[in-house]
């Protein structure tokens, strides 16, 4: 009976720390970030990347540590990127700062994941 409690006790201790940010679980090696858009979103979507120069969503100097997760973006669209060229010219637009900006600048969002993806959900209107 001694064990669960030191169980129980072990699992608050390691939540209390992932809250104070001090710590992941050292089993979870890979992680998705879904960003979701639709139509009326896609044309401002670009700069919803832009203003991440400013404010980074990662710490990009401590990116280099062993330890650290691997994140991969997802730019879900909620429709077809077929049926919408805006959202599609938006994608692109992204993708591309991404494409240039993880070979260029050393202290870019881009840093911050390991690849980014274009989905598409086709949800009809």
């Amino acid at each position: 009976s001694n064990d669960i409690g030191t169980d129980a006790t072990e699992r608050s201790h390691r939540a209390t720390r992932i809250k104070m940010g001090e710590t992941f679980y050292p089993s979870i090696r890979r992680l998705a970030v879904v960003r979701p858009f639709g139509v009326s979103s896609a044309a401002s979507l670009p700069q919803t990347f832009s203003d991440w120069a400013d404010f980074l969503p990662c710490n990009v100097v401590d990116r280099v540590d062993e330890n650290n997760v691997e994140v991969d973006i997802f730019l879900s669209f909620s429709q077809t990127y077929e049926a919408s060229p805006n959202a599609l010219s938006s994608i692109n637009t992204i993708i591309d700062k991404f494409n240039a900006e993880s070979t260029e600048n050393e202290t870019s969002w881009s840093k911050c994941f390991r690849n980014i993806f274009a989905i598409e959900a086709n949800i009809l209107a």
